[in-house]
């Protein structure tokens, strides 16, 4: 479900670009869906899958400023 997230923002990049509020939404919607799939809660899936996809947009910028 992520790769197919990814997937519309590669065919849709003026929406869904890297960093994007839209990409960032679309991910936490599927961590979502995925959390209810299994069982889990809703709102802390999407946290989680938004969280994470925002961390991995972080990464660069706190590399190139060596913090550790």
């Amino acid at each position: 479900m992520f790769n197919q997230v990814g997937d519309l923002g590669e065919r849709y990049p003026e929406l869904l670009a890297d960093g994007e509020g839209g990409k960032i939404a679309l991910h936490a919607l599927a961590g979502g869906l995925a959390a209810e799939a299994t069982g889990g809660d809703f709102r802390t899936g999407a946290a989680a899958a938004g969280a994470k996809v925002s961390a991995k947009l972080a990464m660069p910028w706190v590399r190139a400023r060596r913090w550790r």
